[in-house]
């Protein structure tokens, strides 16, 4: 993460598409050996809900994995209903006893930010998740995530359960709280000078 490489950019808004607005932030996995954008996107006439989109990397023999083809529709066209959400975005997938897991932010009409959860084994078919029922205790660091996640790089299959849980979310903006959450979602930090 020191030293970066300037590529063209990978994806652009579709005309007509659900991301014909904006493409915003997301993450990469492996899906089947295709390299596949999760990310988010905002249409033209969006109130600040975004939608969650992929796209698959045309050629994932691709070193530079210059070239992608977004889906033609959203895989998650929205927060579940009955949620009073203003903000969804910034999905971040991951695996967690053998199946693929996703967290996306969203912000509530009365400010309080909030991290949902979804069962997204299969990319393309995403189920709304009680946080309180996942597995291996994960509610505890979701409920002190804050809306932006850290990349806990390549989807983790560890996620640790032994922290004590905080009594509020925490900001990203301190490299401490930084460091704590990417350690949470299975990342690895390697202090480089």
């Amino acid at each position: 993460l020191a030293r970066w490489e300037h590529h063209p950019i990978a994806l652009t808004p579709t005309e007509g598409g659900p991301d014909e607005a904006g493409c915003w932030s997301g993450c990469v996995v492996d899906d089947g050996g295709v390299p596949t954008a999760v990310y988010t996107g905002v249409d033209r006439d969006h109130s600040g809900l975004g939608t969650v989109c992929l796209a698959r990397a045309v050629d994932p023999d691709d070193p530079a994995l210059t070239d992608w083809t977004p889906l033609p529709t959203p895989v998650v066209t929205g927060p579940p209903e009955g949620l009073d959400v203003a903000m969804f975005r910034d999905p971040f997938v991951f695996r967690h006893d053998g199946r693929r897991w996703a967290l996306v932010g969203a912000g509530h009409a009365d400010g309080t930010p909030s991290v949902l959860l979804y069962d997204c084994d299969d990319l393309t078919d995403w189920r709304a998740r009680d946080v309180e029922s996942f597995p291996g205790q994960l509610h505890a660091a979701v409920r002190r995530a804050p809306l932006h996640v850290a990349d806990a790089g390549p989807e983790s299959e560890h996620v640790p359960t032994d922290e004590p849980e905080a009594a509020a979310p925490f900001s990203l903006t301190d490299l401490g709280n930084a460091e704590r959450l990417f350690r949470q979602l299975g990342g690895h930090v390697d202090h480089q000078p």
